[in-house]
């Protein structure tokens, strides 16, 4: 017998953002493939006609409907009053509550088996509410922002998240890392459950075989992402092998920065600025690559590098990010210091020297994702963990 299972997140697809929450929305279909019912609230601040007008954020919150549906998925956008930051921006969550709340019995009228809430604030403080009137057990999944940012935002916010931290039947956390700064900050332990991807969308054809070995990074160009450090590790990289060729495949603000960097270090004829493409072509570009890197200095997860991963593509991250815990040092991948070009260097270098131990680190990584990181295998997961909770705290005591 399936479960009722409502999800609570103030990010969620819609037609003007269809990659807004789309990691919430996977395990919601990932959920409904096991037989739950899930309905999505994804509550929206209150958009003043005035200032749809002045701008675009707001116009695009004005737009989205109040209900809709996305893939088969029962979606509910209620609106609530948000204050400016510098005034009582902790009561979001207050706001949230009752907003939600009226929807409840206005329209959904169901009575659920579990809140799974994805945002350990304005979120989940609103689903403790609720969880609280409704005497249904909660669960909440804490993201980078929640951990990162709210928590050492100000008086106020901390004891917000540690009041979710306190309350909730359980805790979530979708990187090994987090769950280790939530343990570290104040002795909360979580369940690790991350996201996942659909091993049918990987490249199953014959990989591009080039000249050189090929550098690969799938990204948004940030200057927070890394890139500028392949691009110097790559300008050590180029006299030992002469014909290596860096691929970017993304695009986004800086752009200029990192092709007046590849120029002023002379090293054009080695770097190609691909900009976004089609996802079939992105699962090709990761299953002809010899190295995926992507020394990203900021990263809460990071799904490209489980996609390289799945084609048995070797990957480097940073230490103390995203799939860091994933990622084992010469084991399921390379792990770097953050900004260290020397350290980033000598991991590329391992990697493109010893054609057959990359190729047993990309095995073992390909069966790391497998295993544990497919949306399948995600569903299975979150089913087990409500599964414990539902039975310690039934809906209704």
């Amino acid at each position: 017998m399936g479960y009722n299972i409502l999800f609570i997140s103030h990010l969620y697809p819609h037609k003007e953002d269809p990659a807004e929450g789309a990691v919430i929305h996977r395990q919601a279909l990932a959920l409904r493939a096991r037989g739950h019912q899930v309905t999505i609230i994804a509550p929206r601040p209150i958009s003043p006609r005035p200032l749809t007008l002045l701008s675009d954020k707001w116009a695009r919150i004005y737009r989205i409907p109040r209900s809709y549906t996305w893939e088969g998925i029962e979606v509910h956008s209620p609106r609530y009053l948000t204050l400016p930051r510098k005034l009582l921006s902790s009561t979001r969550g207050t706001y949230m509550s009752r907003s939600i709340e009226k929807l409840l019995k206005r329209v959904t009228k169901k009575t659920y088996d579990l809140i799974h809430v994805h945002h350990g604030y304005p979120d989940g403080t609103a689903a403790l509410d609720l969880g609280a009137k409704m005497k249904t057990p909660v669960a909440t999944t804490f993201r980078g922002s929640d951990i990162d940012i709210t928590l050492h935002q100000d008086e106020a916010h901390s004891r917000h998240i540690l009041h979710v931290c306190r309350q909730s039947d359980a805790l979530i956390t979708p990187s090994p890392q987090l769950r280790k700064k939530l343990l570290d900050y104040e002795g909360y332990d979580s369940v690790h459950i991350g996201n996942g991807i659909y091993p049918e969308d990987r490249y199953t054809g014959e990989p591009e075989r080039k000249p050189g070995p090929v550098i690969l990074s799938v990204s948004r160009l940030l200057t927070q992402k890394g890139l500028d450090k392949n691009i110097l590790a790559l300008k050590e990289l180029a006299p030992r092998y002469p014909e290596i060729t860096y691929e970017i495949i993304g695009d986004g603000p800086a752009r200029h920065i990192h092709k007046e960097l590849v120029k002023s270090e002379g090293l054009e004829k080695h770097v190609r600025f691909l900009g976004t493409l089609p996802k079939a072509e992105v699962m090709k570009a990761m299953a002809s690559a010899t190295v995926f890197s992507l020394p990203s200095e900021q990263e809460t997860f990071g799904l490209v590098y489980l996609e390289a991963m799945i084609h048995g593509t070797p990957a480097i991250c940073c230490a103390g990010q995203g799939v860091d815990g994933i990622i084992k040092e010469k084991e399921t991948g390379m792990l770097v210091e953050s900004g260290d070009t020397a350290a980033l260097v000598s991991a590329l270098d391992f990697l493109l020297s010893n054609p057959d131990l990359a190729r047993e680190i990309g095995n073992r990584g390909r069966e790391t994702v497998m295993q544990n990181y497919t949306w399948e295998r995600i569903g299975e997961q979150l089913e087990d963990l409500y599964e414990t909770i539902i039975a310690k705290r039934p809906p209704g005591s």
